[in-house]
């Protein structure tokens, strides 16, 4: 599979300028033959840019600037994560790429499958399967997390885009887990949601959002998530069921097939809410390493997953003095704004 490939059916909106006179027009960005393809509101076809050419030329806090020219003269703006970082990897990918590439695939399987053979006989197949899962790389993971968000916008799940609802979500994942690489996004569904998928994304749904009392509790919930997740990597969750060949032809594939990816998110949105309280521990301590307090989890655990001596441990753990000044997670201005975060 080819970076082009796992973006194939990746649509955002985007405003194009095509000189520095013209007026800002609101174009479909999507993907083509090696190239990027914009089209207008009904679906017609205005231009092609090579994505060997395609650069970040500015940014700002309407969103990324992209541009074929050294110049700037044409011009595209986009606000989505995902088809910024979709559009950076892709364009790099295509001009790294060389002219002519053989297919290791085959033999990379071949000799994997082997080993792996050899290693059931002599460890079992629940071993070879974990140390199978341990070789696959990290860009291989994030692939798998962009094609399943990819896979939820397919199957109608929206995945929200409000610019200023996205910058509060990050602040909060920034303040619970600085410099780690998780990110966050919201998409609507009416049930209270938090899950992770390959890639350290976080996915929260607008119920869960709206139900939260405050941002801390929010906070809460993606500092228990995370640690849910450092228990048992998402894309180990994804794999442990499959058999070591199906596991390999992931491998080989370079992600999941359609049916893969819908199985999953039909099992994401079907997982209960905090169902692992072994994570509890370091969910308090990173909650109390971000200064913020362990009651508002704890009161929303009461709700989600009711377990008084669950509740009442996570409660004795608070650090903040809810009478003494201290720094929420965010200001009454950007929490609204991130409640919002699905409005259109």
């Amino acid at each position: 599979m080819t970076a082009l490939d796992q973006y194939e059916r990746l649509e955002a909106v985007g405003l194009w300028r095509e000189t520095p006179q013209a007026a800002p027009r609101e174009v479909i960005v999507s993907f083509g033959n090696a190239t990027l393809v914009l089209s207008d509101m009904k679906d017609v076809t205005l231009t092609h840019w090579s994505l060997t050419a395609t650069r970040r030329f500015a940014e700002d806090e309407t969103g990324v600037t992209f541009s074929p020219d050294s110049d700037g003269a044409e011009a595209l703006t986009i606000a989505d994560p995902l088809m910024i970082e979709a559009i950076e990897r892709i364009s790099t990918a295509a001009r790294s790429l060389p002219e002519r590439r053989r297919p290791v695939w085959p033999w990379v399987a071949g000799g994997l499958f082997a080993a792996l053979v050899v290693a059931a006989v002599m460890v079992g197949p629940e071993i070879a399967g974990s140390l199978l899962r341990g070789k696959i790389a990290p860009v291989q993971r994030d692939r798998i997390g962009i094609q399943i968000v990819a896979e939820m916008r397919e199957s109608g799940q929206t995945i929200c885009r409000n610019r200023r609802g996205q910058t509060a979500l990050d602040r909060i994942v920034a303040r619970v887990a600085p410099g780690s690489g998780w990110s966050a996004r919201v998409f609507r569904h009416h049930a209270a949601r938090i899950f992770a998928i390959p890639g350290q994304r976080l996915m929260i749904s607008s119920g869960l959002v709206a139900g939260a009392r405050d941002p801390d509790a929010l906070a809460g919930w993606i500092a228990l998530e995370i640690e849910e997740a450092a228990l048992e990597a998402p894309l180990d969750a994804l794999l442990a069921d499959d058999s070591l060949v199906e596991q390999i032809d992931v491998l080989r594939r370079g992600g999941l097939d359609a049916a893969e990816r819908q199985a999953a998110i039909d099992t994401y949105l079907s997982m209960p809410l905090a169902d692992r309280p072994e994570a509890d521990p370091a969910t308090m301590e990173r909650l109390a390493a971000a200064d913020l307090p362990t009651v508002p989890l704890s009161t929303a655990l009461a709700w989600a997953a009711p377990d008084p001596d669950r509740v009442a441990a996570m409660r004795r753990a608070n650090t903040i003095d809810p009478d003494s000044p201290y720094t929420p997670s965010l200001d009454d201005f950007s929490w609204i704004t991130l409640q919002a975060i699905c409005a259109d």
